[in-house]
């Protein structure tokens, strides 16, 4: 997926400060989605957030049913939570119920402790047990008759039926900004999906996990440049900045007010599109657009982007 067009694939079913989007408002967002070129349908993922949030396989397979062509992916799955075995078998049959659509999409979470305390995990595992439980995920889905003996977690001769579509297996792409999170992107993603980050931040990062990849013997240039933006369409800028600034604090419980100027994209078509510009050229050749909106206004939004920003950046056709 690295290097080619630009993808572009729209956020649906988080943490949304409103609540919790009516079923037929997301099955209409997804559907409207695919139909107006969207290449992806992305979820989040936390047991407990400042907001609701719908558990993402149930999500991912809802839309699985009512689409044929875009891809469906976790922006990200805290996996640290759950057994990797469990969540092998449940991506793996995402995946086959799909029709190999799935981007398998992780991170290792932290910022809500509370959730780890109440999964029984404690937080300072997260990034051990990240690492063993992609490294389990991954054999699982390419395998027959695993076998595992780690710090975390031990099994013997496990196979899952029926295995994921996409051989060897489904995309991996790894979310996270510390020196941790890149060299786990290196050795196991397909691709890195940035968040809250500005292009120099993209630009910088992604040079270091491609040089960690080249390093280890991985092919640097199959690696993705991913980033979820958040972002706004109006004709007017300000009024558009400020729905921004006011949803993110809703949805995080702290300011944005010094933050949306170098991560969001808002305002009229021209200006979102030229701030996507810079994030290309940064190399970032996927993007999660997650609307801060109400789910009132998410088909409009979807709409007003698809309409007015795409035909802006990325050839016709």
């Amino acid at each position: 997926m690295a290097g080619g067009p630009l993808m572009v694939g729209v956020s649906l079913g988080g943490s949304v400060p409103q609540g919790v989007p009516p079923p037929a408002t997301l099955m209409a967002a997804a559907r409207h989605a695919e139909a107006a070129g969207y290449d992806a349908l992305w979820c989040g993922d936390h047991v407990m957030m400042y907001s609701p949030m719908i558990e993402p396989t149930t999500l991912l397979s809802c839309f699985a049913g009512i689409t044929e062509r875009v891809r469906l992916g976790t922006a990200v799955y805290l996996l640290p939570l759950r057994h990797p075995v469990t969540t092998a078998k449940l991506f793996a049959g995402l995946d086959y119920v799909s029709g190999g659509r799935l981007i398998f999409g992780v991170g290792v979470g932290g910022e809500i402790p509370r959730e780890f305390e109440a999964c029984g995990v404690p937080v300072g595992e997260r990034g051990g047990r990240t690492d063993e439980g992609l490294e389990i995920v991954r054999r699982l889905w390419s395998e027959t008759g695993v076998s595992f003996e780690g710090r975390y977690y031990r099994f013997r001769d496990v196979t899952l039926a029926p295995p994921p579509t996409q051989r060897p297996h489904p995309p991996i792409w790894l979310g996270g900004r510390s020196d941790a999170a890149l060299r786990r992107t290196a050795r196991f993603g397909a691709g890195w999906l940035g968040y809250m980050a500005s292009p120099r931040r993209m630009r910088e990062s992604l040079a270091r996990i491609r040089d960690e990849a080249g390093r280890i013997g991985r092919d640097p240039a199959a690696i993705a440049g991913g980033l979820l933006l958040f972002l706004h369409v109006g004709p007017d800028r300000e009024r558009s900045r400020r729905r921004v600034v006011e949803d993110l604090g809703a949805r995080y419980s702290q300011s944005f007010e010094q933050l949306a100027d170098g991560y969001c994209a808002f305002g009229p078509a021209e200006a979102c599109a030229e701030r996507i510009a810079a994030f290309a050229e940064a190399g970032v050749d996927n993007l999660v657009i997650k609307f801060t909106c109400t789910p009132a206004e998410q088909l409009d939004q979807q709409a007003a982007f698809a309409e007015g920003v795409l035909p802006l950046i990325r050839p016709a056709g």
